[in-house]
């Protein structure tokens, strides 16, 4: 699906396998980077496994591991976002 304004989003479904999966993304990546902030889509994309004000990244990767899921950011040259998989019963 795709948002006004916002990602694409895309999620897979098969009955065969009790597990979700998703990529949110969208147009960005290091194209989009002037010379001044070169990196800065990649470093924004490591640091979102790293924790929030909340949670500290060792939290957050327990919690999601008690979950049996994971969450990651990616950018490449044209885009950038997150994936995420876990089990269909935590969803």
């Amino acid at each position: 699906a795709r948002f006004p304004g916002g990602p694409t989003v895309y999620l897979a479904h098969d009955d065969s396998v009790p597990m979700i999966a998703g990529t949110a993304a969208y147009r960005g990546g290091s194209f989009r980077e002037t010379a001044r902030h070169s990196g800065i889509t990649n470093l924004g994309a490591a640091l979102l496994t790293r924790g929030t004000h909340g949670r500290s990244g060792n939290e957050l990767a327990r919690e999601l591991e008690g979950m049996a899921a994971s969450v990651g950011g990616f950018c490449s040259r044209v885009a950038a976002g997150l994936s995420f998989e876990s089990l269909a019963s935590h969803r």
